[in-house]
């Protein structure tokens, strides 16, 4: 729960006041629809849910590195696992590992020091809107599955993507390929349902994307969540490929033809390998110019790329070679991983030798130990904060900001509860000090240590013998150790009513 206002504010301004105490009640209620209208409403007593609070300003000396609602970044694209900062002030410097137990349930370990210890275990799925979110170490960790419409190539960053980057990386020289125009490809295919990923033209075809009915061999169960790996075109070192020429409807294999590029499967989430497996491919030849040569028209010349799930192997297999890609009986029987409709950004060479295309899927967090299986995610590193440094708070010059409210003190104000209790509050303190209060005669008026975790400390407009003062001008000296002094001055204006009380 997060409260940013105060909806009974005393004066005009609605905003909390660093010191001040502020009570709020949480109300409940429980209705039944099924007794008819008018319906019946319990509430909860709200004198039983009062919970006082004094919001403060962090302690001087105090840096917080990991803020609160910032989310730590994992070693994965997708946001399946999602560690929220809820409590600054209780991170650790430390990192913390998922790992699924079973089909339902996961533990989270910290790592510190190298010593590793589970501070969570056996949890389930649950949501970050959930009471039941699990905490430790001052986060709140949420593990969640991606969602069914996401599997596949990562969608450009947008609501409903869950992920926070884009389903490609291009590294290399400057980038002169994208994704084919998908009103162009509607015109071209009549059963164009669109690539998950638009910027670039990249598709898992399941039969929901790219062409309506065509999915491939890797549309089931198993294979759509263990088989998708981070895929790495290198362009300038060739391969073959099987080249299949004709129409969107008629398009039969023709030969295998080099091409100027290498497909392999390169991922460092692939428990399975360690080395990059070089992949089969197959292009579909728009200009049946016997190469791969995109156009920078709307439809990049329909030079689109199939990437296969099977090794690569320099001689042609007769299971592609007896196919026809145009055909959706031939296409489901086929591994295809990946489709790509790429289109020129300019004319001129779609490459530099060297340049790498990297293409990144989802990649569903899973117990199910297959080949290939990803079981765990890793966060970044938190950083426990600095508190009360007294080193910090004198390189900062936070002393400075040592404030006294209210200055003037004009015969009370709002915080004040009776008569009896009159004071003036020193804020922004540091934790060891000592303020002195002086008259303008320099005569010390009362002395006043501090010595805690709080970042402010009342005066009670009394003298050491407990007299309440007279109206005048007051000098305060604070000595904070290790950081520096300060002196402020104070006007006080004691009413009248104070007098007579004694």
């Amino acid at each position: 729960m997060s409260l940013t206002s105060n909806a009974y504010p005393s004066g005009v301004n609605d905003f909390f006041v660093n010191g001040s105490s502020y009570r709020f009640a949480v109300t409940a209620y429980g209705v039944n629809l099924n007794a008819g209208k008018p319906f019946k409403v319990l509430e909860n007593p709200v004198s039983s849910q009062l919970i006082n609070v004094t919001p403060n300003l962090p302690i001087m000396g105090t840096n917080i590195v990991n803020r609160a609602f910032d989310t730590l970044s994992i070693n994965r694209p997708d946001r399946v696992f999602i560690p929220v900062v809820v409590d600054p002030f209780s991170i650790l410097t430390a990192s913390y590992k998922m790992v699924w137990k079973s089909d339902s349930t996961w533990s989270v370990v910290r790592i510190q020091n190298a010593q590793v210890d589970t501070i969570l275990g056996y949890m389930g799925s649950k949501s970050i809107l959930d009471n039941n979110a699990y905490i430790a170490d001052g986060l709140l960790f949420k593990v969640d599955t991606i969602n069914s419409l996401n599997y596949g190539v990562i969608k450009d960053p947008a609501a409903g993507s869950q992920s926070k980057i884009r389903g490609w990386n291009y590294t290399g020289g400057n980038l002169n390929l994208m994704g084919a125009d998908t009103t162009s490809l509607k015109a071209v295919f009549a059963n164009y349902l669109g690539p998950q990923s638009v910027s670039m033209g990249l598709s898992w075809p399941s039969g929901n994307v790219y062409r309506g009915g065509y999915n491939s061999k890797i549309d089931i169960p198993f294979l759509k969540v263990s088989a998708l790996k981070n895929v790495k075109i290198t362009f300038g070192t060739t391969q073959k490929a099987y080249r299949y020429r004709g129409t969107v409807i008629n398009a039969p294999y023709q030969d295998y033809v080099d091409i100027p590029f290498k497909v392999e499967i390169d991922d460092p989430l692939d428990t399975n390998s360690t080395v990059p497996r070089q992949l089969n491919v197959a292009f579909f030849d728009g200009d049946s110019s016997g190469t791969w040569n995109p156009k920078s028209t709307g439809n990049g010349g329909m030079e689109y790329v199939y990437i296969m799930y099977s090794t690569y192997s320099p001689n042609p297999n007769t299971f592609y070679t007896t196919k026809n890609i145009s055909f959706s009986a031939n296409f489901k029987q086929m591994d295809i991983t990946y489709v790509w409709t790429p289109k020129l950004v300019n004319d001129g060479p779609a490459y530099n030798n060297g340049d790498v295309l990297e293409i990144i899927p989802y990649t569903r967090l899973q117990y199910q130990q297959s080949p290939g299986t990803v079981t765990t995610a890793t966060t970044e590193g938190t950083t426990a904060p600095t508190i009360g440094s007294t080193e910090l708070a004198s390189t900062r010059g936070e002393l400075s900001s040592v404030r006294v409210v209210p200055n003037p003190y004009y015969g009370g104000h709002a915080q004040e509860t009776s008569p009896f209790d009159r004071f003036v509050k020193f804020m922004n303190m540091p934790k060891t000090a000592t303020v002195f209060i002086y008259s303008l005669n320099g005569n010390l008026v009362r002395q006043i240590n501090k010595d805690d975790n709080t970042t402010s400390i009342n005066w009670d407009l009394t003298n050491t013998d407990r007299i309440p003062v007279a109206s005048g001008i007051y000098i305060a000296f604070i000595d904070a150790p290790g950081i520096g002094t300060k002196t402020i001055k104070l006007a006080i204006f004691t009413p009248e009513e104070r007098i007579d009380s004694f």
